[in-house]
């Protein structure tokens, strides 16, 4: 025999570990190989190959796909279906049965249940989002701190003081932390900050370099805060009186006409949570407009949506989806729940958005679909979220 024979284990081992490269990576796992039956005595052979070798090196890959990748590029190639005469197939057979189908199914559960939530869109209303994974390991939080609101004083979305920490802490962590990277000693502005709900977090994450800046539109959340945070000086909160016809209704000031009160190119990140799904096209551009402004280059933002594409769409159609908007408004690119009263929820037209983001210099590194419309996907959250860098 002049062939060779590798342990599979080993290999699996070798790829889980391989260092990040700096571009992007499309991984793929096998069953096995063992292609005998095609060359005789000069055949590769892989060792000890088994379901469960397979499904452990397919949960790490996609544990790692899901970490590294962005957007569509998250995938991961199966090699194969039925290369039979390479010993290498999904299909059932006399050895395992349907073992391997098995255990990738089983995998793919796996990283449905016990990945990192993706969010925490606090809906305001705001339709809270509901997590469809277990929470990711908290953050060191004192569960028991001053920075909890009473219950009754919550409108960021939580039905209890256990769904407004959770929410909190898994919006942080995987969006803010893992996902784009917040550093402890960073600038960052929390668009419609509630009454604290990521600061709360924050507060234990960032260094004193770091620094935070929040405003809302609700004024009792905004003073709450103030007196909460007096013993974070690099926290600061401030009221904006705009109008909203659905949470300030005596706002003096038109969302489209708001100035942000920082200096340009201020801050290293910029986040808004359950923003957008209540702000119409031309306070949204506008919106978009100072995000940019206040950005530095290169600096980063992650907005929640709801956004209206083929697939939500198809979902829609076929009564899928837990977020209702019927209604067209405007040009057609958004819909809406309530015509009398527009900004209870908004959906835009993906395109629309991804135009705006274009004509404000804003790169879209990645796109996190909901859901809300229907969609069953590994990872997600009630809403839609998009990640872009200012060019």
């Amino acid at each position: 025999y002049k062939g060779v024979v590798s342990n599979y284990r080993e290999l699996v081992l070798r790829y889980v570990q391989k260092e990040i490269p700096g571009y992007t990576r499309f991984r793929t796992v096998m069953p096995g190989w063992d292609n005998t039956a095609r060359r005789q005595n000069n055949s590769d052979i892989l060792a000890y190959s088994s379901p469960g070798a397979y499904q452990a090196w397919l949960e790490a890959i996609l544990d790692l796909t899901l970490e590294q990748n962005f957007g569509d590029e998250r995938i991961v190639f199966m090699n194969a279906w039925n290369e039979w005469a390479e010993g290498n197939h999904l299909e059932p057979d006399q050895r395992f049965g349907y073992g391997f189908l098995e255990a990738t199914r089983n995998a793919l559960e796996h990283t449905l249940l016990n990945c990192p939530p993706q969010g925490g869109m606090s809906m305001d209303s705001r339709e809270h989002n509901k997590m469809t994974s277990r929470p990711a390991a908290p953050l060191a939080v004192d569960q028991t701190d001053e920075l909890v609101p009473p219950i009754e004083m919550i409108f960021d979305g939580a039905t209890s003081i256990k769904e407004f920490k959770e929410v909190g802490e898994g919006f942080t962590q995987h969006y803010l932390i893992e996902r784009v990277k917040l550093k402890p000693d960073e600038k960052m502005l929390d668009v419609g900050c509630g009454i604290g709900q990521k600061a709360r977090v924050l507060a234990k994450y960032l260094s004193r370099k770091g620094v935070y800046h929040g405003f809302d539109i609700v004024p009792a959340g905004i003073t709450w805060c103030k007196e909460k945070y007096q013993r974070f000086p690099n926290f600061h909160f401030q009221l904006a009186d705009i109008y909203n016809s659905h949470y300030n209704p005596k706002g003096r000031i038109r969302a489209s006409e708001y100035r942000f009160p920082y200096a340009n190119e201020t801050f290293d990140l910029v986040f808004l949570s359950s923003v957008f799904t209540h702000m119409l096209p031309k306070d949204a551009e506008h919106y978009l407009g100072e995000i940019v402004r206040v950005l530095k280059r290169h600096g980063r933002c992650v907005i929640t949506f709801f956004l209206l594409n083929p697939r939500s769409l198809r979902g829609i159609d076929a009564k899928l989806n837990t977020i209702q908007i019927p209604f067209e408004y405007g040009s057609g690119e958004c819909r809406v729940a309530d015509l009398n009263n527009p900004e209870t929820i908004v959906a835009y037209d993906e395109s629309f958005m991804r135009n705006l983001y274009e004509r404000h210099g804003l790169s879209v590194a990645e796109i996190t679909y909901g859901f809300w419309c229907g969609r069953k996907e590994l990872r997600s959250s009630l809403q839609d979220i998009i990640i872009a860098v200012k060019e």
